[in-house]
């Protein structure tokens, strides 16, 4: 048996081939085998890999952004149905976050998440709670099914949304896995208009970055 101690963690590698390390701040433990397998990542790179599963976990502290994340689910799962036509801009004015969700010729050319206009576009503000776009029957439901409500209450939009926008949809899951750890896309606010290449994302250290969506298909 082999120990030693790696940048606050304590590794030990047994003699039946299991290499274990242990967060000395935390006491977390973790374990893997490398009898079969070459070991092609260093205990730092699986240390790196650790502490982003970890960060999957997490999740928004703030209930009204748990449930604003639960509306960008829906908007994914709307995606997958094959509407990735359909595209989302947010607002934090101060008094409360506004969601709007609308079509991809409302947005900019040089900048796919600000709109040209909220024409025809459907909104959710956190004041709604968990009465989502102001349904009294939505309250437990999970993202998809919201997505099927959507579907049926808002056939007009929905129809328009129809279509495969491949790098926007692979945009949109990165985006959401960001959300869901509580980093929240904010396009504007009160202070600021997101222009340049990086949207603003809520309580997100400075190494997470989130570049501008695909353009689209607006007047502008």
């Amino acid at each position: 048996m082999k120990q030693y101690e790696h940048s606050g963690w304590k590794v030990v590698e047994t003699d039946d081939s299991r290499q274990i390390i242990v967060n000395n701040k935390t006491g977390a433990q973790y374990e893997r085998l490398f009898e079969s397998v070459p070991r092609a990542i260093s205990v730092g790179g699986w240390i790196s890999l650790i502490k982003q599963a970890n960060q999957l976990l997490e999740r928004p502290k703030q209930a009204y952004m748990r449930r604003a994340v639960r509306v960008l689910a829906m908007l994914a799962e709307l995606h997958k149905a094959g509407f990735q036509r359909l595209r989302f801009h947010t607002q934090d004015r101060g008094i409360g976050l506004r969601l709007y969700i609308t079509t991809v010729d409302k947005m900019q050319r040089d900048h796919g998440a600000i709109m040209t206009s909220n024409e025809g576009s459907v909104l959710y503000v956190s004041g709604m709670k968990d009465q989502y776009f102001d349904w009294t029957d939505a309250a437990t439901d999970n993202a998809r099914q919201l997505a099927s409500k959507f579907m049926i209450r808002f056939p007009e939009l929905v129809e328009q949304g129809r279509g495969l926008d491949f790098p926007y949809a692979g945009w949109f899951q990165y985006m959401l896995g960001l959300a869901e750890r509580g980093y929240f896309p904010i396009v504007y606010s009160e202070y600021t208009l997101t222009g340049g290449p990086y949207i603003d994302l809520t309580d997100a250290p400075d190494e997470v970055k989130l570049l501008k969506p695909p353009g689209g298909e607006g007047n502008r």
